[in-house]
């Protein structure tokens, strides 16, 4: 009608694509950057899974190459999202305190060793325990690793510490218990970043 050449053109809503983004992924393309992307662009879980079962997509998002994404949705306070990972494809990468501290309502066991709230998770910046338990609004799971790890504020590969993610938290109270015990809020990321930039960015006040 134009004299032109013309294609159509995929309806969007806010900017996004929908599925059809993802079908311009090319061959090849790191898996881990287009997990990253979507928890980074708040695609649920659920449907995570299910674009990995999708044949235009399944090439290049498949949840068995995200076993890496606990850390990526921790880090933007996503705790249910985090739990999902854990349990999931990233089960064989975390130990049970990982797990637990991530949940609603977790059954910690009545025992717990020093070495297991320091363990570090694999494929995940070695964030412990005391960092999952940092993002849950559950104060008192922080609370009693405190009595096994007095030093609750501990570093990730990245220098994320503790009070990092209790930044991204979806509840004010992790950050206040650490804040009230000694943690520094001046503590800085090996891409230089405080706290108040994790907050910002995971858009808590």
């Amino acid at each position: 009608m134009l004299g032109r050449a013309t294609r159509a053109i995929e309806m969007t809503r806010g900017g996004r694509e929908g599925n059809n983004a993802f079908l311009k992924f090319e061959p090849g393309f790191d898996h881990s950057n287009t997990a990253e992307f979507l928890v980074q662009s708040g695609v649920s879980y659920k449907d995570i899974v299910k674009l990995s079962k999708e044949a235009n997509t399944a090439a290049n998002v498949n949840i068995n190459y995200m076993d890496n994404m606990v850390v990526v949705a921790a880090r933007l306070g996503l705790r249910e999202m985090a739990s999902a990972f854990a349990e999931g494809p990233a089960k064989c990468n975390l130990n049970d305190l990982h797990r637990e501290t991530l949940k609603s309502n977790p059954q910690l066991p009545e025992r717990i060793l020093p070495v297991s709230v320091l363990k570090k998770g694999y494929n995940n910046a070695n964030i412990t325990p005391l960092h999952t338990a940092a993002i849950n609004p559950n104060v008192k799971i922080l609370e009693r690793l405190r009595t096994i790890e007095p030093n609750v504020n501990v570093p990730d590969t990245n220098n994320w510490y503790t009070i990092h993610y209790a930044a991204a938290c979806e509840g004010p109270e992790p950050l206040k218990f650490l804040l009230k015990n000694g943690a520094a809020p001046s503590s800085l990321t090996k891409q230089h970043e405080t706290p108040l930039h994790v907050a910002a960015r995971a858009g808590r006040k």
